[in-house]
């Protein structure tokens, strides 16, 4: 075998070893059907809303985890959705120069579903009439499948390391930019894809609105030596 597949192959079965301890009740290379929900919101004038998010039957724990975890918190990604959008202020009557003034969006991305772990990237936008720009925002879900429980990056990757990597990464990012710091806090928003490991910081989190949502890829190779050995 060819070193660069053997370095790659072995972080593939650390990483499987780590997250699907236990007996395995499926076939390995089986998948669990995840459907496709959306709520649509259309009954107020000049809202538009479209939330759209993954759905297992029979696993209450992820539905539930989804929906408090992400889809309720769409309402409160900025100071006036919740009212907005849930409560009847808004009205035939209200002053709206233009057809929507309240939007909130959110969309979803599977990158990764294999041996029982799910890795879901969420992107939600929301906008309200009056504010100086909408608000982007990304989060994640990164999901055990066979043991119900949450998947936690500090049990696969080192921090230190991520944060090295990804720190030399951002400096071709264009914007003046906060160190990332190898705390939980800064790895928030992360998803194993079949090529290696996707960071995603928030607006505002490592620099100001116009730095955007910077986002480094880190493939399998770079990712030697950053694996927690246990």
């Amino acid at each position: 075998m060819k070193p660069k597949l053997f370095t790659i192959t072995i972080q593939l079965v650390i990483i499987n070893a780590l997250l699907i301890l236990g007996t395995c009740s499926m076939a390995a290379d089986s998948k669990v059907t995840i459907d496709h929900r959306v709520i649509e919101k259309d009954d107020k004038p000049h809202v538009q809303l479209k939330i759209e998010y993954p759905y297992i039957k029979g696993n209450s724990a992820f539905n539930k985890l989804v929906k408090e975890d992400i889809v309720d918190q769409c309402f409160f990604q900025g100071d006036y959705l919740e009212e907005d959008f849930r409560s009847e202020s808004v009205t035939d009557e209200e002053p709206c120069p233009m057809e929507y003034c309240h939007e909130l969006y959110l969309k979803y991305q599977i990158h990764y579903q294999k041996d029982g772990i799910v890795s879901i990237e969420f992107d939600g936008y929301a906008w309200s009439e009056g504010s100086l720009h909408g608000f982007p925002w990304t989060t994640v879900v990164n999901y055990d499948l066979k043991r119900n429980k949450k998947v936690v990056l500090s049990d696969i990757y080192r921090l230190d390391k991520l944060a090295a990597i990804s720190n030399e990464k951002l400096k071709s990012w264009g914007c003046t930019l906060s160190p990332v710091e190898p705390v939980t806090s800064d790895f928030s928003n992360w998803n194993l894809t079949e090529k290696g490991l996707k960071i995603t910081w928030g607006v505002y989190h490592l620099g100001g609105y116009p730095c955007g949502s910077p986002l480094v890829f880190i493939s399998h190779d770079e990712l030697e030596g950053a694996t927690v050995v246990r």
